[in-house]
């Protein structure tokens, strides 16, 4: 009954029209609150160990921990790390610090503020391009059930963030030059007219820079507007 209701409350916030940010945050915090985490993460790795970014959380965490999490997902997207290979080559959940399996033990700085730390690769276009963190004082510590539970909601972020990255994908091709990857006309028009509406509310003036580049035609002719 519990995983029931917490697949409608996925399916409820994953359709709102609300900005990416905060549906990430939701999630997580209902979550965590349905099934006692002391806290979760998502993380994404982007295209090499240095590209790691939080995106949502949910629950208190000290500096350390999460520093040390940082690390320790780092080290497994630059292939360093043993366990990293469960988690982002074979895309196999994992628990550290639990006695179940894929069980690696949790490191020590990550001691103090969890029981145990679960990993789940959220799996978009094929690859672990991001990583769920949950955090637990010892109740659901390897436990099947949760794990069953906490694999559908990555598999629901991972359809989410597929569609809304391709969606982002769209308008910024929509969006910018394709050769030099600048604003282009319709962004230009689109954050004028933003502008002007936002000047209008504010009663203040707006204004526009205009930059004439001489001989810049034999650049159009030679390689298109």
């Amino acid at each position: 009954e519990r995983r029931t209701d917490l697949e409608v409350a996925l399916s409820r916030l994953l359709s709102s029209p609300r900005a990416t940010a905060e549906t990430l945050q939701d999630v997580l915090r209902t979550t965590a609150g349905m099934y006692g985490w002391s806290a979760a993460r998502l993380w994404e790795l982007g295209d090499d160990a240095n590209a790691l970014r939080m995106t949502a959380a949910s629950g208190d965490l000290g500096a350390e921990v999460v520093a040390a999490t940082e690390d320790l997902l780092a080290e497994a997207a630059a292939g360093n790390a043993e366990w990293g290979k469960t988690l982002l080559v074979a895309k196999a959940p994992l628990w550290l610090g639990a006695q179940a399996g894929n069980v690696f033990a949790l490191p020590g700085a990550l001691r103090a503020g969890s029981g145990c730390v679960l990993l789940l690769p959220v799996i978009t276009t094929g690859e672990a391009n991001d990583v769920l963190a949950f955090y637990a004082n010892g109740g659901n510590c390897g436990d099947e059930a949760i794990l069953h539970a906490m694999q559908i909601v990555a598999s629901q972020l991972a359809h989410y963030l597929q569609r809304r990255r391709a969606e982002d994908n769209l308008k910024h091709v929509a969006m910018h030059d394709p050769l030099t990857g600048l604003p282009n006309r319709r962004h230009f028009h689109q954050a004028l007219g933003a502008g002007v509406a936002r000047a209008e509310r504010a009663g203040h003036g707006l204004g526009v820079l205009f930059v004439d580049l001489d001989r810049f035609k034999i650049i159009n002719d030679g390689l298109g507007h």
